[in-house]
């Protein structure tokens, strides 16, 4: 079976040719070929509606299945990294932790969404959904920490996470620069095993209660929470004999 052909209309796309391509790709980078996988079943969606073609083939293709992650920050790593962060970075970090926001999110947030009872924000995931928001109420650490964006440079900016130019970051550029970090805490610190930003949202998640956790994360199920992003290990006690 071929992959696909630039140079082929879309009614010569089949769903043998999808999942050729999502294993192909998938042998390197299975979440890559996910995300792929999700871009390309959009385009022949919108294939569908302008009438160019009469079905979806990437309905019929299922995502592959990736193993779940389950690596926890330990307090002293984050401290670790945080202690040789820049102050943007410090600040992105801090606010991570404490709202559990993802990294999208997080880097989308503008002036505009402070308000006198807290951060009001869409998360990007119900958006075209639930549409539910939500406001993450001030707290005495929470408004210190957005002061301190508020007075990185540039001055004038919307966003509290930006550039040096003001402008707002790519999400692959900013995960590039946290990267970076992680090298140098592993060269310069104690730590020993690398995490990524998003890691921060879990430890949000397991640092808390499930149900304040599910609720700060906008799960509508505390399930989802549990299952994805307690990573905590369970606390059990030995049989009693």
């Amino acid at each position: 079976m071929g992959y696909i052909n630039p140079t082929w209309f879309p009614k010569d796309v089949t769903a043998p040719h999808v999942c050729a391509y999502r294993d192909k790709r998938g042998a390197a980078t299975p979440t890559s070929a996910n995300r792929e996988l999700e871009v390309l079943s959009h385009t022949f969606s919108h294939a569908v509606e302008w009438g160019i073609i009469s079905t979806n083939p990437c309905r019929e293709v299922r995502k592959l299945r990736l193993p779940r992650r389950n690596r926890y920050v330990q307090d002293w790593e984050y401290k670790a990294v945080h202690g040789i962060a820049s102050p943007k970075m410090k600040v992105a970090m801090d606010l991570a932790l404490l709202t559990g926001l993802r990294r999208g999110d997080l880097l989308g947030l503008t002036r505009d969404d402070l308000t006198d009872n807290g951060i009001l924000v869409r998360p990007s995931k119900t958006e075209h959904s639930s549409g539910k928001m939500l406001l993450i109420e001030w707290s005495d650490e929470l408004k210190d920490i957005v002061a301190k964006a508020k007075r990185l440079s540039p001055r004038f900016r919307q966003h509290l996470i930006a550039t040096r130019s003001g402008s707002p970051y790519d999400p692959r550029s900013f995960t590039k620069i946290f990267g970076r970090l992680i090298k140098r805490a592993l060269e310069k610190t104690e730590l020993t095993e690398p995490f990524r930003f998003n890691d921060l949202r879990a430890k949000s998640a397991s640092d808390d209660t499930l149900e304040a956790a599910s609720e700060r994360l906008g799960h509508t199920s505390t399930r989802t929470t549990q299952d994805f992003y307690r990573r905590k290990p369970v606390r059990v006690k030995p049989l009693a004999r």
